[in-house]
């Protein structure tokens, strides 16, 4: 699949889906305001991914995950 875009903020997800790290050609994924409290290491499969939108979770900045995501290039917004 191609998708480069996916957006689903407000909807109470306490765990991101793991058919979203298939999704190799994402470069946007938006997770705003909902009940994520931790990032699984899986997500840095997505290697195209340039922002991520954690906005309104539980997620913490400091994160080892994020870490090494923003050193990859990806602009988050927490």
């Amino acid at each position: 699949m191609n998708l480069q875009g996916l957006y689903l903020s407000g909807n109470q997800i306490s765990v991101i889906p793991a058919e979203i790290f298939t999704l190799v050609s994402l470069r946007e994924l938006d997770l705003s305001d909902n009940n994520i409290s931790m990032l699984p290491p899986e997500i840095a499969g997505l290697v195209n991914l340039r922002v991520l939108n954690l906005s309104d979770n539980q997620v913490p900045s400091t994160s080892d995950i994020i870490t090494d995501l923003k050193a990859r290039g990806v602009f988050f917004v927490i």
